[in-house]
């Protein structure tokens, strides 16, 4: 298994409010976490590197403590709730800090499967046989009207709400993420990104990319450099993760 990520500022903005990690337990076994923050000057990078961090910090404790779990349903799940616990709970100690939140995409896989829990906007793509496939769905206000049929597919992406979100960690109530599960084929390619870059990069470009660059920085640094030539109008995250050779 090998992962790669870089993280841009991008061209617009005066800081960098996404976060990620990533880390390979054992062979065959490693989890990824992407955030993007939001709140205030300074309160979006630290909802971001909370959320991050918190869940980081959950799954290495669980496992260390316990073990790697057969079923991992539960460990994506609670590395969510912990990110928002923490991230709320530290808007309360600050003023600065008031409202901020962060989206969150925790991505687990333990011997060819594969488990994702995720809130907010931030995206998981498979990459399977050439064919690009979003796994995750937004939580937003666009997407919400493209489930009742109010607005279409191709109406959205370039909707003046696109970017708005319905659900984000960093709330007083516990929060439940939405859950997928697959199996990780040999071939299989997994691109986590904030909006920085599906916002603003087709999927056609994402998936021409990352079809002949394959899991490197070198396809990380090319799709950042596609979201900036778009305008480069918000951070942009992204990772990559896949089998090794």
């Amino acid at each position: 298994m090998i992962f790669v990520g870089k993280t841009d500022i991008g061209l617009v903005r005066d800081s960098n409010q996404d976060s990620f990690v990533f880390k390979e337990l054992e062979r065959g076994v490693g989890f990824a976490v992407l955030c993007d923050g939001m709140g205030g000057h300074r309160g979006g990078k630290v909802a971001g590197q909370l959320a991050a961090f918190a869940a980081m910090n959950y799954i290495e404790e669980y496992c260390s403590d316990f073990g790697i779990p057969e079923n991992t349903e539960f460990l994506v799940k609670e590395a969510v709730a912990k990110a928002n616990g923490v991230v709320f709970s530290q808007s309360l100690k600050n003023e600065e800090y008031k409202g901020m939140g962060s989206t969150i995409v925790v991505l687990f896989i333990r011997d060819g499967k594969v488990s994702v829990c995720h809130v907010g906007d931030s995206r998981v793509y498979l990459l399977r046989d050439g064919e690009l496939t979003q796994v995750t769905k937004d939580h937003s206000i666009v997407q919400e009207l493209v489930d009742k049929g109010a607005l279409t597919e191709s109406a959205a992406e370039n909707h003046p709400l696109k970017n708005v979100i319905t659900k984000a960690v960093g709330t007083p109530e516990k929060i439940e993420g939405d859950y997928v599960t697959f199996d990780f084929d040999k071939d299989d390619i997994f691109l986590i990104c904030s909006d920085g870059l599906s916002s603003y990069v087709e999927e056609e470009k994402i998936r021409d990319t990352v079809n002949l660059l394959g899991v490197t920085e070198e396809c990380c640094d090319k799709l950042i450099s596609l979201a900036n030539e778009s305008g480069g109008n918000d951070n942009v995250t992204v990772v990559l993760c896949g089998n090794k050779d």
